[in-house]
């Protein structure tokens, strides 16, 4: 049974139920980002940020930088997503052009040969993430489960974002 602290009765921070569950969850985040990392880089020479820049343009006729930020799995803005286009320019699987409606939002799309890896590797993403996750909580009632848990959670911090915004 962990201690007591003199001054509340509490036991130390370290014990407490929600230090403990958010620590899990940030660690259990970092396994799966870390894994995720190396599937990516590995397998195709993609970094994170690399796969959900391709990921959000797939299927699309091209987003804003803006826009591109607030789809992304990964927390990025606008700057970083505008220096992840840049190496991917380079590697011939995106376009960026003047948007017609502002010339001072840039729009991004993917080449024919930045749609062809989104279509191999996409799919195959996939089945790793739900490998990834089966492994962990087998059975879907489990999964929808922690996935509202997750989503409770997530709102929560949003809401408490904006508060203090």
């Amino acid at each position: 049974m962990p201690k007591k602290t003199a001054k509340s009765g509490d036991p130390p921070p370290k014990h407490w139920p929600q230090i403990r569950m958010l620590r899990a969850l940030s660690i259990a985040a970092e396994a799966f980002r870390e894994s995720h990392r190396a599937f990516l880089e590995e397998g195709f020479g993609l970094s994170l940020s690399d796969f959900d820049v391709i990921a959000t343009l797939g299927n699309t006729q091209g987003m804003r930088m803006k826009d591109i930020a607030a789809h992304m799995m990964t927390s990025s803005s606008a700057s970083n997503v505008t220096r992840v286009c840049t190496g991917l320019e380079k590697k011939g699987l995106v376009e960026r052009q003047r948007s017609p409606e502002s010339d001072r939002e840039v729009l991004a799309r993917l080449t024919p040969k930045g749609q062809a890896l989104f279509e191999e590797i996409f799919l195959r993403v996939a089945h790793f993430t739900r490998a990834f996750a089966d492994s962990a909580l087998p059975t879907t009632s489990d999964q929808e489960q922690v996935t509202e848990l997750l989503r409770r959670f997530i709102d929560n911090a949003k809401a408490a974002n904006q508060a203090r915004t």
